[in-house]
């Protein structure tokens, strides 16, 4: 009986609580909650960077390039020894059988049509006309810009630029897209060309002066340009500017003529490269020279 009492009286065991994994368990699912997050912001990601790249693609698809080219790029140039009339200087394409001024042939080589498309020339002819003072000398050029006509004007007649160009659309020349033909303003190549002679037949230079003009002259009066707006099928405005170089070949001032060839420059925010070329110049005081000049 003793030892059933002191058996009562042993402390009674409990069985242990048990573990409580709910703190465990939240901090898992806080971490799932996270990564399912993270896949839905990188899926988004994804999927906007796709649609950046169908809409870029859709872009190059219909996106127009529009080129200039010259089909005959060089000018055959005769002049008089006066040059205060319109028939004292004959300008001409070379191997244009009707005398016609030089024409420049805008080809749409993107894969969508080009649309409301402009051409303007951009030419100054201020410094060209009326009394030019260059290099220390006064040339009158027996020439005066009426700006409200944009025409040159001669004692006897004057020369008049067309209109700039609109066309309403140009197809991609894989499409069989027709030709275009833009004008060159042919009072900026009278100007120039009659201001270039008499800069080289000016008698009171010395020959080692006057070749030294001639040469200051091509570099320094380059002021023409082309410039070309147009949109595609979606109305995304392009626009391109394209420049134009007048490189003398040679001038004969025996036999009063010469040859001028033209460039273009498509100005892209990239140096362009200079143009090197020799210019044979020749007369009876001069005998005939290579003028080396750079552009």
């Amino acid at each position: 009986m003793e030892n059933e009492t002191a058996n009562d009286n042993s402390p009674e065991i409990l069985p242990s609580a048990p573990k409580n994994n709910k703190p465990k368990f939240k901090k898992v699912a806080s971490w799932v909650s996270v990564i399912r997050d993270a896949f839905s912001i990188l899926a988004t990601l994804v999927s906007f960077a796709t649609l950046v790249m169908l809409i870029k693609q859709n872009e190059r698809t219909y996106r127009p390039d529009l080129v200039l080219s010259i089909e005959k790029s060089v000018i055959d140039l005769k002049f008089n020894d006066s040059l205060v009339h319109c028939n004292d200087i004959e300008i001409t394409a070379v191997g244009d059988s009707i005398g016609q001024f030089p024409k420049f042939y805008p080809v749409n080589i993107g894969l969508g049509a080009a649309r409301n498309v402009q051409f303007n020339w951009e030419v100054d002819l201020h410094g060209l006309c009326d009394t030019v003072t260059f290099e220390g000398q006064t040339i009158p050029t027996f020439i005066q810009f009426a700006e409200d006509l944009d025409a040159l004007v001669y004692k006897s007649c004057m020369y008049q630029r067309s209109a700039d160009l609109k066309v309403d659309y140009i197809l991609p020349v894989s499409s069989g897209g027709e030709s275009i033909t833009v004008e060159f303003p042919s009072n900026y190549l009278i100007a120039w060309n009659n201001l270039l002679v008499k800069m080289a037949t000016l008698e009171r230079l010395s020959p080692e002066e006057s070749v030294d003009l001639v040469r200051k002259f091509i570099n320094h009066f380059q002021r023409a340009s082309l410039v070309i707006r147009f949109a595609d099928i979606n109305n995304q405005q392009y626009q391109k500017v394209y420049e134009l170089v007048l490189v003398p070949q040679f001038i004969d001032l025996t036999t009063r003529k010469g040859l001028i060839r033209m460039l273009l420059r498509e100005q892209n925010g990239r140096q362009a490269p200079k143009e090197k070329f020799n210019l044979i110049y020749k007369s009876d005081v001069h005998g005939a020279r290579f003028l080396p000049v750079e552009i």
